[in-house]
């Protein structure tokens, strides 16, 4: 769909609608050279729509044009989600963000003079450019080669830097790098509010060299990198970790038919008809023991190591000593290779959640807080500095904190592939994302 498509049914709601949601938009076919369409009659003949807030786009067709969203979206003010990366080779990129900071520049009356939410990839961020205050970005994680995710996030850790914002969510795939030169100085100053999902899987260890190298368990990897990554955010207050472990198991034929590896995963909460597990899963023995001693340490090992004063929420309150809040959730998932070609079957899934406040061992409750407390009450956010300990979070209280704090996944991390197991009863938006889920799930057979 392009804006000429939207001219034959929606400028008359032009002046009342206040939220629209797209499923495929592009603005033009044509392109010049450098990768920006022609469209010369634009401005003059499309309908503009003052009275839309928000905007979302499942999928963007050819470049993000921001002078044109301006100009059609002339007042967007609250949430612009583009739920997928547009697919622009990386020269046109450069020219494409180059023209959207040229439509931002000398104070064009159409231009965004602030948007509350940002959802998209970080090659959308680094593309779009935007230079107008934003409140919230979520970044999704990124697809491709590990190159390319690389540089990637390299480029939205830039367009953060330069435009830095009170809360993120950021999903990241665990691997060596992956917090590098994300949490710039220039976010670290203004960053209050982090929600960090880490997602891995087994689907990109194929060979015995990929973990040849992992001679640290991946958790213990994980928590080594996350804990210095973290420590420059002098300002988080509200810390929620969400970590992910999806276990791909392929199956090859025996004399008594499909069996699997994984013999060590539990089979509760399993399907009825699940195949005998045995040593026959394709992917090579180091790999599946990596993924599997992480499965085991985030479902109930020292992921969940709750000690007080040296478990991993202490951890994590130590490395930021302004945190009020932590919260730590983990999930996974595992999943077979069934007969019939390119067709998986969930056969194990689970998620654990847990929060903590903060506190001061020197002072009590303190006046003008905003949250309730484990017993009914209202605990302070201004606990003062000094020896802190963790009181862990009772009953529905962690959740209205998350919700409240805005703190949640985002929409795509709910029912991706590789997380939506954390929201197995999340409501799943069949017709506009069959696409992308089915072009996710090919990445990961093709290894991006």
């Amino acid at each position: 769909m392009d804006p000429t498509t939207l001219e034959g049914f929606l400028p008359r709601l032009s002046q009342t609608l206040e939220e629209l949601e797209l499923l495929y938009f592009q603005f033009c076919l044509r392109c010049t050279a450098d990768g920006v369409p022609e469209s010369p009659n634009f401005f003059r003949d499309h309908t503009q729509y003052p009275a839309v807030r928000s905007l979302t786009i499942y999928r963007f067709d050819g470049p993000p044009l921001l002078d044109r969203l301006q100009y059609l979206f002339p007042a967007l003010d609250g949430t612009l989600h583009v739920m997928s990366d547009s697919q622009i080779n990386p020269h046109a990129r450069e020219a494409i963000r180059a023209a959207n900071r040229r439509a931002q520049g000398g104070s064009p009356s159409h231009a965004w003079k602030k948007l509350d939410r940002v959802v998209c990839g970080p090659g959308m961020l680094h593309t779009l450019a935007l230079r107008c205050p934003i409140r919230h970005v979520m970044l999704e994680q990124a697809h491709g080669d590990n190159d390319e995710k690389t540089l990637r996030y390299a480029a939205a850790a830039d367009t953060l830097r330069e435009n830095p914002v009170q809360r993120l969510k950021l999903t990241l795939a665990c691997g060596r790098g992956m917090f590098d030169g994300i949490f710039t100085q220039e976010l670290a100053g203004t960053l209050t509010h982090l929600t960090l999902c880490l997602v891995h899987d087994n689907f990109h260890t194929r060979t015995e060299s990929d973990t040849a190298a992992a001679t640290q368990p991946l958790w213990d990897f994980l928590l080594s990198a996350m804990i210095p990554a973290l420590q420059p955010l002098h300002n988080v207050t509200h810390l929620r970790v969400v970590i992910h472990c999806k276990l791909y198991r392929r199956p090859r034929p025996s004399l008594s038919g499909l069996d699997y590896a994984d013999s060590s995963i539990s089979s509760s909460g399993s399907d009825s008809d699940s195949k005998k597990l045995t040593d026959a899963d394709a992917i090579p023995a180091p790999a599946r023991d990596y993924s599997r001693e992480f499965m085991d340490a985030i479902r109930g090992g020292p992921a969940f190591d709750f000690d007080h004063g040296t478990g991993t929420a202490a951890s994590l309150a130590r490395a930021l000593p302004s945190t009020q809040y932590v919260f730590l959730m983990t999930g996974g998932n595992v999943v077979d290779r069934v007969q019939a070609p390119q067709t998986w079957r969930s056969s194990e899934r689970w998620s654990v959640s847990r929060g903590w406040r903060v506190a001061s061992l020197s002072a009590g409750p303190q006046a003008g807080n905003t949250h309730p407390s484990p017993n009914g009450g209202r605990d302070g956010d201004g606990d003062p500095p000094g020896p802190r300990a963790l009181v862990e979070l009772q009953g529905d209280v962690a959740d209205t904190i998350i919700k409240n704090e805005e703190l949640s996944l985002s929409q795509t991390d709910e029912v991706s592939p590789c997380v939506r197991v954390l929201y197995p009863s999340a409501m799943v938006l069949a017709g506009a994302l069959a696409n992308d889920r089915t072009d996710a799930e090919n990445d990961c057979d093709n290894g991006g």
